[in-house]
């Protein structure tokens, strides 16, 4: 079962984390009351956020996602960049 008064608390902290209008928070709120999930979806996508997270509460799946982007961007240690180049 969602808890949508704790997806509207985590959609209101996204927006303020990232500055957003407040009409821009208060429109998805509204359409979610209406039943319009498609409207969660595109604020997560379109922000970033992980959905997990909004509905669920779930960070997991964010942590992980956050990562493989940070472990991905750093160097190579210097061993594996010269198995790489030889």
């Amino acid at each position: 079962m969602i808890d949508w008064a704790a997806v509207r608390r985590r959609i209101r902290f996204i927006g303020s984390a990232l500055g957003l209008a407040p009409t821009q928070i208060e429109e998805v709120l509204a359409e979610i009351a209406k039943g319009n999930e498609a409207k969660l979806i595109a604020f997560a996508e379109t922000h970033g956020q992980s959905l997990d997270w909004i509905v669920t509460g779930d960070l997991a799946p964010m942590v992980r996602s956050m990562a493989g982007k940070v472990s991905s961007q750093l160097p190579l240690p210097l061993a594996l960049n010269d198995e790489r180049e030889g």
